[in-house]
């Protein structure tokens, strides 16, 4: 299984604002995030030209590890529909930029680009609704 893996270490301030039955919630957080890449097999086909043949080759680009600074900003609203339950509704964006590096093993030619490090961002909108129960 491939898997990339991201997982963040966060803190900061978290506020919420009730009117009535109607509550509204603002976070914003930082922290540390470690992102890890897999290792990946990758399969060139040359395609023959002139003399040469077809030739196959695999190499693989090894695991790629970095931590960064990561945040997150999030808002919500939460309703009471009864006593102790309600819907809440919260949206939250997140952003990294890890930089990662790879090393490339077995690769027997230069066609095609070759990826050796990783400086992009990593960033994401996650949207949730649900239902909530007050103490």
């Amino acid at each position: 299984t491939t898997l990339f893996r991201s997982v963040s270490f966060m803190v900061g301030p978290y506020f919420a604002l009730p009117l009535n039955k109607l509550t509204i919630e603002v976070r914003v957080l930082g922290g540390v995030t470690n992102t890890t890449t897999p290792d990946m097999i990758f399969q060139a086909i040359n395609k023959p030209g002139g003399t040469d043949p077809i030739s196959i080759s695999k190499f693989v680009q090894t695991s790629g590890n970095a931590t960064a600074f990561g945040f997150d900003a999030g808002l919500g609203i939460k309703y009471a529909l009864i006593n102790h339950l309600g819907l809440v509704l919260r949206g939250d964006y997140f952003y990294s930029k890890p930089n990662l590096t790879f090393d490339n093993i077995g690769r027997q030619n230069n066609t095609g680009r070759v990826v050796s490090s990783y400086n992009q961002p990593i960033e994401g909108i996650n949207a949730t609704f649900g239902v909530c129960y007050f103490f």
